[in-house]
């Protein structure tokens, strides 16, 4: 490895999964600060995934997880990390709470429209962040 590639920050990704659309984030260990991405459909989400790994390798992937059931049964997290997993991933779970009405708070005071067209990708922001300050 060179000297240049050493030096590289780490990348991470962020996801606030929803069962039809998904919210990412982006941050690096450098700047420590997220920033959301994009939107993307559930069914479409680890395609988007592996384009975005190829562009920007990214050393972990922090999932948000509601553990009042919000993100959904057992089976769908295990699911989801097997296919990250299977992209040599390595998947972290960040604890998430009311990540949504927080988004939704931060995109109002903005003045932003279409809140809820919005509200996951600010999510998966929130998500991230809070990953990162720990």
């Amino acid at each position: 490895m060179s000297e240049k590639e050493s030096t590289k920050p780490e990348c991470f990704l962020c996801v606030d999964w929803g069962a039809s659309r998904c919210g990412l984030a982006v941050a690096d260990s450098e700047t420590r600060i997220a920033t959301g991405v994009e939107e993307v459909e559930t069914n479409k989400l680890i395609e988007r995934i592996k384009q975005l790994n190829e562009e920007r390798i990214f050393s972990k992937v922090i999932v948000g997880k509601a553990s009042h059931g919000g993100f959904g049964d057992e089976e769908k997290t295990r699911s989801l990390e097997e296919a990250l997993e299977k992209l040599d991933l390595q998947v972290e779970f960040e604890e998430e709470f009311f990540s949504t009405k927080q988004a939704q708070q931060n995109l109002a005071e903005t003045g932003k429209r279409g809140i809820s067209k919005n509200d996951n990708v600010e999510s998966a922001r929130i998500i991230l962040q809070s990953w990162l300050d720990r």
